[in-house]
């Protein structure tokens, strides 16, 4: 098996000087037989665990191509490799529009706590438990590279809420936190911090 990661000319950019790179990654077999798999990726695979993680994450977000070898012509790959390729984008940029939506959205003290306090409450239904959550994401708001970067905003805010969940939250050490952080709990929760993110600041 051979995997190559592609970095992708086009970055999410949010505010001055947030970039987020994108990658393509591609998994073919030597022996030409299974399957070619195509899809996207922030994160750089460098090794066969991270690759395995990244690769399962595609598949359980449905944003992963497979190609036949035997059922289609080289042609044919070709353009479904291209209309693939296009799907990514349209993914990235309606990203990156709603992450620069809430960059420009001004958020209040109030509503910091209703969405660390909402979020808290679909992690843990102790109460203990999610008031220490809420005063752990609130306190990574307010550092240096939250609203001390980008000031009190949306954007700052889902991104206090992510950053608790991969660092803070608890989970197990190594390769399993990792698993958390890309494709289980933790990504779950970022998933709902996202739309809870949207439909608060953006949709609203």
């Amino acid at each position: 098996k051979i995997a190559l990661t592609c970095e992708l000319p086009e970055k999410t950019v949010v505010g001055a000087d947030d970039e987020v790179t994108r990658y393509l990654i591609a998994v073919n077999n030597h022996d030409g037989g299974g399957s070619c798999r195509l899809f996207p990726s922030s994160i750089r695979a460098v090794c066969e665990n991270t690759l395995r993680i990244i690769e399962r994450s595609a598949e359980g977000n449905k944003t992963i191509l497979r190609m036949i070898h035997r059922e289609s012509s080289l042609s044919q790959r070709v353009s479904m490799g291209r209309d693939f390729l296009g799907s990514i984008r349209v993914h990235h940029n309606h990203f990156q529009s709603l992450a620069r939506v809430m960059n420009d959205r001004r958020v209040t003290s109030d509503e910091v706590t209703a969405y660390f306090k909402a979020l808290a409450a679909l992690k843990t239904a102790s109460e203990k438990s999610a008031d220490r959550a809420v005063e752990q994401m609130t306190s990574i708001f307010h550092n240096e590279k939250n609203e001390g970067k980008v000031g009190a905003t949306g954007w700052a805010l889902f991104n206090a809420a992510t950053e608790w969940s991969d660092h803070g939250g608890r989970k197990r050490d190594g390769e399993k936190r990792v698993h958390s952080n890309l494709f289980g709990d933790s990504d779950a929760f970022k998933q709902r911090a996202l739309s809870l993110a949207e439909h608060l600041f953006v949709a609203a």
